[in-house]
């Protein structure tokens, strides 16, 4: 492994700075950066440049409260993580022993210290640019879990720019499961899936620093944000946590979702809730949720056997999940769960300009489309770092969010608005610029007039004087006379006189040619000709004759 590059005092903050450059595709080099990145005592910054980093099945990626921790990758399409877990197969359980990023609120090395009384030390991590993908783990977060240590002492992750992409969870949370705060921009979610709930996010207040009240008493201080990005094809099978969230689900805590697609993925199962169908997009089990500017559509779920009236816990049909759904599958965007039982209700409030493909998400507020088609494209590369959903010639998205709410650019940077409004979702349709009217040339000025006075119809046979006259709107650049195709004159004046002595010229017809030429490069040729009268001949007297 070539060593890291360590280079310090390259990031302003609170702290010094510690710069790893990682060894391009050099997993070791990874690993190694972020070992010593947890133990430097500064705030840290990783650079992990353009590669693929495969990891075993045993590498865990942890990050604890030592400094800010930063990493940097080269671009989602470029700089791509692998877990090194085998495909994702429903019902066959994870193939790593744990998530791949571990975001700790506690720091093992203080843990192991004998002189602290307490070993909490939250993690804050900012990653961005890179795929996360082939995380199968046997715990909850397949990709990445967001740990606390109490409602006060919660880890951080933001994660930006990045896809998460065909990882697994035996439990909650395939891509995410957030005990912390979660803040995702532009990042696209797509093929993940839990054996629980939240396949590509799960949201839960479970309190870590008391573990007999986990799951016990209400508590929302898990608090994840959710801006421009894309939900698809991920699968919840809940036939473990029975609540579903095909994309994003939260029990307990408080979840924000702003301008992003959550298209086409599938909740199964989730027959213990009161609630059915479990969402296929959306489950909110308990505490406030809210939306604006979002696309909500073709969602599934296929919930199996139905609850009896009252009851939270009924008996399922007994099946492998590797099967598939246990039951017809019916649309199904959003669930939510608004009973008071545990003293929390779920709530998912539309702020408006939301559009679903049914009802059951209940938007209704101001803005918002019901039984709407968004018309949105296939997950594909439309540009950018992230695959995204393309919204369709005639999308009712097109120019309907709200600006209020309307982040500045879309998941793959384009500047919104790019028509009179914000488009709803992730996507913002790129609207080609006006072409630039026609650029009219500057009208000529007028090319010059030759005026010639003093040219006698009449034959010349003695000087004569011809006089010149140009008129032009620009200025005069050269006045040319020519005579006889000989040049007799060069001059810039726009008047002058020209004398010609005709008894120096053979008799006949002559011909002058005037050019003048302005300063705008315009020429005016005039031809004019005279006659030189021919000599007399000279009398011849007769001798006088004499007769005689």
């Amino acid at each position: 492994m070539t060593a890291l590059l360590c280079t310090l005092g390259l990031a302003a903050s609170a702290h010094a700075a510690t710069t790893y450059n990682v060894t391009p595709g050099d997993a070791a080099s990874l690993l190694n950066a972020v070992d010593q990145a947890n133990t430097d005592g500064d705030d840290s910054i990783v650079n992990l440049p353009a590669g693929t980093y495969n990891l075993s099945s045993s590498d865990e990626i942890e990050i604890f409260g030592d400094g800010t921790f930063t990493l940097n990758g080269a671009g989602a399409r470029t700089t791509i993580i692998d877990g090194g877990g085998g495909p994702v197969v429903p019902g066959i359980g994870g193939t790593t022993d744990d998530s791949l990023f571990y975001i700790s609120a506690f720091d093992p090395m203080l843990c192991k210290s004998l002189k602290v009384i307490s070993c909490i030390s939250p993690a804050n991590a900012t990653i961005s640019g890179i795929t996360v993908q082939n995380a199968n783990a046997d715990e909850d977060g397949g990709a990445f879990y967001v740990e606390n240590a109490g409602p006060t002492d919660m880890a951080t992750l933001h994660l930006f720019d990045s896809t998460v992409t065909n990882n697994q969870s035996d439990d909650d949370g395939g891509g995410i499961y957030n005990e912390g705060t979660l803040d995702v921009k532009r990042v696209t979610f797509s093929n993940n899936y839990a054996e629980a709930d939240g396949a590509a996010i799960a949201t839960k207040g479970f309190n870590e620093a008391s573990s007999p009240s986990r799951g016990l008493q209400p508590q929302n201080f898990a608090i994840t944000t959710i801006e421009n990005s894309t939900f698809t094809g991920n699968i919840s099978d809940s036939d473990t946590g029975c609540e579903g969230g095909g994309a994003i689900e939260q029990e307990n805590g408080n979840t924000t979702i702003i301008n992003s697609t959550i298209v086409d993925n599938t909740s199964w199962d989730g027959t213990c809730e009161q609630v059915q169908p479990t969402g296929g997009g959306i489950d909110i089990e308990a505490g406030p949720s809210s939306i604006v500017n979002t696309i909500v559509s073709g969602n599934t779920a296929s919930p199996g056997e139905t609850d009896s009236p009252g009851s939270r816990v009924q008996p399922r049909q007994i099946r492998l999940s590797s099967q598939g759904p246990a039951g017809p599958v019916i649309p199904s965007n959003c669930s939510v769960d608004p009973s008071t039982e545990g003293g929390n209700p779920g709530s998912l409030v539309s702020l408006g300009h939301n559009i679903e493909s049914a009802t059951d998400c209940g938007f209704t507020a101001s803005g918002d489309q019901q039984n709407t088609d968004p018309k949105v494209g296939a997950l594909g590369n439309n540009g950018g770092q992230m695959d995204t959903m393309a919204l369709l010639a005639g999308s009712p998205a097109i120019d309907h969010a709200d600006a209020a709410n309307c982040p500045a650019t879309d998941e793959i940077g384009t500047t919104r608005p790019q028509g009179p409004a914000c488009d709803v979702g992730a996507y913002e349709v790129p609207v080609a610029p006006a072409p630039a009217p026609p650029v009219t040339p500057p009208a000529k000025p007028a090319a010059p007039k030759v005026g010639v006075a003093g040219v006698r119809r009449a034959c010349v046979s003695s000087s004569f004087h011809i006089r010149f006259h140009i008129a032009t709107a620009a200025s005069v650049k050269s006045v040319v006379v020519k005579l006889d195709g000989k040049r007799i004159k060069s001059t810039k004046r726009s008047s002058f006189t020209l004398s010609i002595n005709s008894k120096k010229l053979r008799a006949g017809r002559h011909r002058l040619t005037i050019s003048a030429t302005d300063s705008a490069g315009q020429t005016t040729t005039t031809h004019k000709t005279f006659s030189v009268c021919k000599a007399a001949k000279p009398r011849h007297h007769t001798a006088p004759r004499f007769t005689g």
